[in-house]
């Protein structure tokens, strides 16, 4: 039997509202490689969050490009924040959670490897395209309850 009842995470999507979106903070370090000879890329995104009057999420992204000789050609790191008002009862620690997972993926991603790309190209190295659904978050932080 199908409820009509929606999911929480469902139910946190129809609530929140974006209200901005931003670059916050970014760090290109070029690295010490004789050679440019593309080689491995790591990649790292992790999330923290606040909620109080609105929900803030803060996305870093860190991404170190390495020669073929395992050397570090550069490192790119961005940080992200994302705010968004809400309606409606506040929203539980794990909807949170669960949203950063989903929904705000979808949204900052596009942002992140636009970021990407266009670094990446200024810093003549070979272009790198984060994929469009392939990374998910490390939440990092979960608020604590306030003090009765």
């Amino acid at each position: 039997m199908k409820s009509d009842m929606p999911s929480a995470s469902q139910s946190l999507l129809e609530q929140l509202k974006l209200d901005s979106l931003v670059l916050d903070e970014c760090q290109v370090v070029r690295g010490e490689a004789g050679t440019a000879k593309p080689g491995k890329v790591e990649t790292e995104i992790d999330v923290s969050f606040s909620s109080q009057d609105n929900v803030v999420y803060v996305v870093k992204s860190t991404h170190s490009f390495m020669n073929s000789s395992g050397e570090l050609l550069a490192r790119i790191e961005a940080s992200y924040v994302a705010s968004y008002s809400y309606d409606g009862p506040d929203p539980e620690d794990e909807e949170i959670e669960n949203y950063a997972q989903t929904a705000l993926m979808i949204q900052v991603l596009p942002f992140i490897r636009e970021f990407l790309a266009s670094m990446t190209n200024r810093l003549g190295l070979t272009p790198f395209y984060l994929p469009l659904f392939g990374k998910r978050a490390t939440v990092l932080y979960r608020p604590q309850p306030e003090a009765q």
